[in-house]
């Protein structure tokens, strides 16, 4: 079936998951931002270099999935999805995170490995929520200074990046898994 046909059953349906996963898709039909009930939508394992602004519609979606794609960076506007629970990044070919990621505040989980990231911004320390860093397998040299409560991160998954040094602050937070090396 071709993703303009499932987008149109799931619209037809109402449905609130969405799962184009290997589509072979290099671009989104312009329908897909038109799926404002979606809560989870999957988009692994597709050829995409890009998404449009235009998933700032996407309101109600609590799980996104871009992994194994090409995309180089993420639109400004998923950074006003704060309904985002789970966002996984991995296996594309990321340099940076958008600087007002720390607005994605129901965020528990980030699945950022296997990019090419070389800092985090200083805004993913104010996502109190957050469970898991897990951006092994970048190019990371640095991590941001806490500066918020982020109370719930149990885990660090930074291993096979170029981190020499942990800040103060994070080696203070009661971590139960941390993986540097």
């Amino acid at each position: 079936m071709i993703p303009e046909d499932l987008i149109k059953i799931c619209a037809d349906s109402n449905s609130t998951i969405l799962n184009l996963t290997r589509q072979n898709m290099i671009e989104l039909p312009s329908s897909l931002w038109q799926l404002t009930q979606l809560v989870e939508l999957n988009l692994s394992f597709n050829h995409l270099t890009s998404i449009s602004e235009d998933i700032r519609n996407l309101t109600n979606l609590k799980i996104l999935n871009v992994e194994g794609n090409g995309l180089t960076e993420l639109p400004v506007a998923l950074t006003q999805l704060t309904n985002l629970i789970f966002l996984i990044i991995a296996h594309n070919q990321l340099t940076s995170l958008n600087s007002d990621i720390g607005n994605l505040i129901n965020l528990v989980d980030i699945l950022g490995e296997h990019n090419k990231l070389t800092v985090l911004p200083d805004s993913i320390t104010q996502l109190q929520n957050l469970r898991e860093w897990r951006f092994y397998h970048n190019l990371l040299m640095t991590l941001p200074e806490i500066t918020g409560p982020i109370n719930a991160l149990r885990s660090l998954h930074l291993d096979n990046n170029l981190i020499t040094q942990l800040p103060e602050s994070i080696t203070q937070l009661g971590l139960v898994n941390i993986e540097i090396g």
